[in-house]
C-alpha cells in the first residue's frame, strides 16, 4: 500500500511539471484503462440491453465515458493546427486552455464518482 501511494505521489508530481496537453493525454489514457476494465466487468451495461439505463453502475460508467470524450474533444481543439491535424505535435491555442482544464476537471470528477460507485 505504501508503495502504491509513493508511486501515485510521484506520478502526480511529474504530471504537475509537464505541459497541460501531456497531462491531458496521460489523464485520458488512464481513464481509458479504467473505463475499458469497467465495461469488461459490467457487460450488463451494454446500452442495447433493456434496463441498463436505470442501472446506477451503468449510468456512472456512461457519464465517465461522456466526460472522457469531452476531454478528448477539448484536447483536440486546444492542440489543433496544421501540424497537429497531420499527426504532429500539439500546437497549443491559449484561448482554449481554460476550457481544456475545465474538461479535465469534469472528467476527473466523473471518474471519481464512477470509481466510488464501482467499489
Amino acid at each position: 500500500m505504501k508503495k502504491a501511494v509513493l508511486v501515485l505521489c510521484s506520478a502526480l508530481l511529474l504530471i504537475s511539471c509537464q505541459p497541460i496537453e501531456k497531462t491531458a493525454r496521460d489523464s485520458i489514457a488512464a481513464a481509458s484503462g479504467f473505463l475499458n476494465q469497467a465495461k469488461a466487468n459490467h457487460p450488463e451495461c451494454d446500452p442495447q440491453l433493456p434496463g441498463s439505463e436505470t442501472n446506477s453502475i451503468c449510468v456512472a460508467i456512461w457519464k465517465a465515458i461522456d466526460a472522457q470524450n469531452f476531454a478528448i474533444n477539448a484536447l483536440e481543439i486546444y492542440c489543433a493546427g496544421p501540424e497537429f491535424n497531420a499527426g504532429g505535435n500539439c500546437q497549443p491555442d491559449a484561448n482554449y486552455k481554460d476550457k481544456l482544464k475545465e474538461a479535465l476537471a469534469k472528467m476527473r470528477e466523473q471518474m471519481a464518482l464512477a470509481k466510488e460507485i464501482l467499489q
